[in-house]
């Protein structure tokens, strides 16, 4: 890539992620758009992953790392990376995640002809513990506005673009889960005629891991209803069923995808 201002800047935040780092990396260098900067932000790993990221920065000028000096988790480090972000749109991947080659392409083309929509997602496929199996693809509606965004985290932070020309730079919440959550109603409540659009192919791999954050039932549900009624304006008790209702909706949406682990 050359040297001009980017369009995309893609955000990694990882800690200890020395299993797969590599392979988020390579999934950018792989894109068919070639316009963008990786910023990745090191949450003060301890083991391999900065040696790993440090390789390829030596010979891609378009990669930058933001070593922090300690964990501060991953929400903190994405806003790191947002406020270094010198491009129009601004894309996240986690670590441990993947993208398939033209996932830049494909944004960019529908940015360039639906200015109505301010953040960009897709659908995705989800594999267990291992890049090797086939996995389940994860389907979600094609429009969503502020209302769906309340009821139903739709949007997979690995496949998400916003566009800062419309919105500037919007930070995510300091949370330890569902950060990303909050970040799209913050988002699309900017005002009453921003949407999301979700791009029906998949367009990202997520590695479910028997680890995951995820894992922990009871502090998801704490981090729903917590984010559901700060961004969501919304009462106590109507927090209380949407966060209901929407377990439900996941729970159902597990099952028809086939899956059972996360």
């Amino acid at each position: 890539m050359n040297d001009k201002k980017p369009i995309f800047s893609i955000i990694i935040p990882t800690y200890n992620s020395s299993d797969f780092i590599n392979i988020a990396i390579n999934s950018v260098l792989d894109q068919s758009f070639k316009k963008w900067e990786l910023i990745i932000i090191d949450d003060n790993s301890t083991d391999d992953t900065l040696k790993i990221i440090k390789k390829y920065t030596s010979s891609n000028s378009n990669i930058k790392i933001i070593k922090l000096p300690f964990n501060v988790g991953a929400a903190n480090a994405r806003n790191f990376g947002i406020k270094k972000a010198k491009g129009r749109f601004i894309a996240f991947l986690d670590s441990d995640d993947y993208w398939v080659p033209n996932k830049l392409a494909i944004q960019y083309e529908f940015f360039k002809k639906n200015s109505d929509y301010k953040i960009l997602c897709s659908n995705y496929i989800v594999k267990k513990n291992s890049m090797k199996n086939i996995g389940k693809k994860v389907i979600f509606k094609k429009n969503l506005n502020f209302k769906d965004i309340i009821c139903s985290n739709s949007i997979c932070t690995s496949s998400a673009v916003y566009d800062t020309k419309f919105v500037n730079k919007v930070y995510m919440p300091n949370l330890k889960r569902r950060q990303d959550w909050g970040l799209w109603m913050k988002i699309l409540k900017l005002d009453d005629s921003y949407k999301a659009y979700c791009v029906q192919s998949p367009l990202v791999i997520k590695i479910e891991h028997k680890n995951s954050l995820s894992a922990n039932k009871l502090s998801v549900l704490y981090y729903n209803f917590a984010v559901v009624k700060k961004y969501g304006d919304v009462s106590f008790s109507k927090a209380v069923k949407i966060t209901i209702i929407n377990s439900f909706r996941v729970l159902i949406r597990k099952l028809k995808s086939g899956l059972f682990f996360s």
